[in-house]
């Protein structure tokens, strides 16, 4: 009886044993399918009209492989249903307040502003788009995200979903007077104010931490590709851990707004 016993103790010790082993072989063989070295993020920041999808085209001719133009007009606007940008909206739908809904108003000078609230449900969609470009990156894709900080809420989200990436954040800058020529060109009288009612708050948001800034008021697109590209020839990326800590440390005082 002892015998038996112990026999089939050493068989329940060899099945577990057998079982662990097992366990992490389908772990290693699952791992060496994901061990393509991270891609590099550009973040290109700056207000509507600063000439941020020029810029990004002209980046992507410095690579020789393809580098994924993403950001707000393909992964926000881009996939939302086309009645919750310019209407008509269906009886039932959810209000606009929930996902995005434009205010025309004025300053205190009585200077036309165009102010893009954004909702909850549309802060869901930009969360997606952070893991996203995260996916695409963890995948081995450089990629350049043509980006429009309206919320300071979304900064930590950014950070959280884009750490372990090399993410280069590029400070796209622009005179208000030549954003709103820009605008006026561009022909769509509805969003008149758009670019004066965030220009700044674009960057603040961002703590204005930058790995570098270029102005596209003062140098056309191929040359701030030409500046921002030395920058990431000659220097790591450092912005991320700035931006970082002084989001902790707001929303360590309480003030994560």
């Amino acid at each position: 009886m002892r015998d038996y016993m112990r026999w089939q103790m050493m068989f329940v010790l060899i099945m577990m044993a057998l079982g662990m082993m097992f366990f992490l072989a389908c772990r290693f063989f699952k791992n060496r399918g994901n061990t393509a070295k991270p891609g590099m993020v550009i973040i290109l920041n700056g207000a509507s009209a600063s000439g941020k999808s020029t810029l990004q085209k002209e980046l992507q001719k410095h690579f020789n492989e393809p580098c994924l133009g993403l950001g707000l007009d393909t992964f926000f606007v881009g996939v939302l249903p086309e009645r919750f940008i310019l209407g008509p909206r269906q009886p039932d739908d959810v209000p606009a307040s929930l996902v995005m809904e434009g205010v025309p108003s004025m300053d205190v000078d009585g200077n036309k502003l165009f102010v893009l609230n954004i909702g909850s449900i549309g802060d869901r969609v930009m969360s997606g788009m952070h893991h996203a470009i995260a996916a695409y990156a963890r995948t081995g894709n450089n990629c350049i995200v043509d980006y429009i900080a309206y919320k300071s809420e979304w900064i930590p989200d950014l950070l959280s979903a884009l750490k372990g990436i090399p993410v280069y954040f590029v400070g796209v800058d622009c005179s208000l007077d030549e954003l709103e020529k820009r605008e006026k060109a561009r022909g769509r009288s509805f969003v008149e104010g758009h670019a004066r009612s965030h220009y700044k708050m674009v960057h603040e948001h961002m703590h204005d931490c930058y790995d570098i800034r270029v102005d596209t008021s003062r140098m056309n697109a191929p040359e701030c590709a030409q500046v921002i590209m030395k920058q990431i020839r000659d220097h790591k990326p450092t912005a991320f851990m700035m931006i970082s800590n002084k989001v902790s440390v707001r929303i360590s005082h309480g003030n994560g707004k």
